[in-house]
């Protein structure tokens, strides 16, 4: 398979089984599939205990096929918090996400070492309370603490914007981004509907 190329396959809401998804991406030679761990999923023992097994059996058989999985980390919006936002921002709720991280990266020692740290921030679909960079920053820098705590091999993936927001990218480097990531992820997306190779490249390029 080619290690550059990968997938976001929602298996964690049944958008496919494992086997068939695995099956598929191994012969298009894919070696990287991306899916949600949701924070919300995992968050009492009684969801612990009926989902982490089904995500590691997910996992299982993935690299059976030669795929390697990339853990999203976030708050889906089914847990809200004090503001009435999916984003952690006081005190109480960063210790919260930061056992959470802690949690799943010690559940998927051996599962998986790379974890991608919420997903496109910079749009309120994802922010839904608009909290500002210096919050990204912070659940970053407590998710990467946890992570590499419980696993130093791990590979931290931050920024995650929806497109190539370079203001944004540019805010939380400023604010020290940098040094809670291993990997800069940019989802560069097209909403016109015909994919336009130009403005892709010469966003990449700015980036």
């Amino acid at each position: 398979g080619n290690p550059d190329l990968g997938a976001c396959q929602q298996l964690s809401i049944s958008r496919g089984s494992a086997e068939e998804v695995a099956a598929s991406m191994e012969a298009a030679g894919l070696t990287m599939l991306r899916d949600d761990v949701s924070w919300s999923t995992y968050d009492t023992p009684e969801k612990k205990a009926e989902n982490l097994p089904a995500l590691k059996e997910r996992i299982n058989v993935l690299k059976e096929h030669g795929i390697n999985f990339l853990a999203l980390l976030w708050n889906n919006a089914q847990k809200t918090m004090s503001d009435g936002g999916n984003v952690p921002s006081t005190a109480e709720e960063l210790d919260a996400w930061e056992e959470y991280c802690k949690m799943m990266a010690s559940e998927l020692k051996g599962y998986t070492d790379y974890f991608e740290i919420w997903n496109e921030y910079n749009i309120n679909m994802f922010n839904t309370s608009n909290q500002p960079p210096e919050v990204y920053v912070e659940l970053l820098k407590r998710a990467y603490r946890a992570i590499k705590a419980e696993n130093p091999n791990a590979v931290i993936i931050g920024g995650c914007p929806s497109e190539v927001d370079l203001v944004f990218l540019e805010n939380i480097f400023k604010l020290g981004a940098l040094q809670y990531m291993d990997v800069v992820s940019v989802h560069p997306y097209d909403w016109t509907g015909q994919f336009r190779e130009g403005r892709y490249v010469e966003t990449m390029k700015a980036a």
